[in-house]
């Protein structure tokens, strides 16, 4: 029981950490969030990155029942690691070729508009986190921190959309407060957050390639 507490926990903080740190990197969403919190209110905002989280959460579920479909032997679940590698390279490669992707770009929305449809409509077009939890989740589950269990998918889904939620309640807080730091320090931020993606690519690949030459010299020694 202890054991499964643990485990539940760790999924839980696995979940929170990854879609915190996938939603950080400057984006549409994080920063219409922070647009609308500077110009339209915190309220206006907050329903915004509700609507955007509960896509998140349906995304992740989608997947999730995807990856189980799929058979734990296949090569996308042996190579999950170097495919999460290579999707977190091209992100920071992406961002460090792209520093224009600043506060200045962001989306100004006009009109009249519901913010919580707002997020879900603009959540619903970004369709790179199908590709980004489909590698997460074999990668937790080849490593048994995700369990195929309908408990662990509704504990891992839901922490995956706070997590999201998190991290834009913090842009949404910077632009509350009518903060300048971001567009003041945009491009520190920006290369900040790619030379952090770019070393946990380095790492995942480095690991994954390890991993399946281990795995061949141990067939090769069987044999």
């Amino acid at each position: 029981m202890k054991n499964q507490q643990i485990q539940s926990l760790f999924l839980i903080f696995a979940a929170l950490s990854i879609s915190f740190i996938g939603s950080l990197p400057f984006g549409v969403l994080n920063l219409t969030a922070l647009y609308l919190s500077k110009n339209q209110g915190f309220l206006l905002s907050f329903h915004f990155s509700i609507g955007v989280a509960l896509i998140e959460l349906l995304f992740v579920i989608l997947t999730l029942f995807c990856t189980k479909k799929i058979n734990p032997s296949s090569i996308f679940f042996k190579f999950s690691q170097l495919i999460i590698g290579f999707f977190l390279l091209i992100i920071a490669i992406y961002m460090l070729f792209n520093s224009n992707q600043q506060l200045a770009n962001t989306i100004r929305v006009q009109g009249n508009y519901n913010s919580f449809y707002l997020g879900i409509s603009m959540s619903l077009f970004n369709l790179v986190q199908i590709p980004f939890w489909f590698s997460w989740n074999s990668y937790l589950i080849e490593k048994n921190i995700l369990t195929l269990r309908t408990k662990s998918f509704f504990i891992y889904a839901v922490s995956a959309a706070f997590g999201t939620l998190i991290a834009l309640s913090l842009f949404n807080y910077l632009g509350y407060l009518k903060s300048n730091f971001i567009e003041k320090n945009s491009l520190l931020i920006h290369y900040g957050i790619a030379v952090l993606f770019l070393s946990v690519a380095f790492f995942q690949i480095i690991s994954g390639a390890k991993k399946i030459k281990f795995k061949k010299m141990k067939l090769i020694q069987t044999k």
